[in-house]
C-alpha cells in the first residue's frame, strides 16, 4: 500500500513539474508588466520562491530559458531571506 502511495505522489509531483515552464513564464510576464499592482507582484514573488524552495536546482534549465528581463523581473519580486 505505501508504495502505491509513493507512486501516485511521484506521478502527482511529475505532473506539476510538467506546468512549472508555463508558471514561470507566466510569473516572469506578470513581474515585468507595468500595469500589474505592487500587491499582485509581491504574491507572485511569493509563490516564485515556493517554487524555488520546493524543486530547486530542477529549476534552472527553465530560469535559463527566460529573458534576461524576465529573469530579472522575477529576481526583484523574490523575497530576500
Amino acid at each position: 500500500m505505501l508504495l502505491v502511495e509513493l507512486t501516485h505522489l511521484s506521478c502527482e509531483k511529475w505532473q506539476i513539474l510538467l506546468q512549472v515552464p508555463d508558471l514561470v513564464n507566466l510569473f516572469a510576464q506578470v513581474a515585468s508588466s507595468p500595469v500589474e499592482t505592487d500587491e499582485v507582484k509581491t504574491l507572485i514573488g511569493r509563490a516564485f520562491a515556493h517554487l524555488i524552495s520546493m524543486y530547486g536546482h530542477q529549476m534552472q534549465p527553465i530560469l535559463s530559458a527566460l529573458s534576461p528581463a524576465h529573469a530579472n523581473a522575477l529576481a526583484m519580486l523574490a523575497p530576500k531571506s
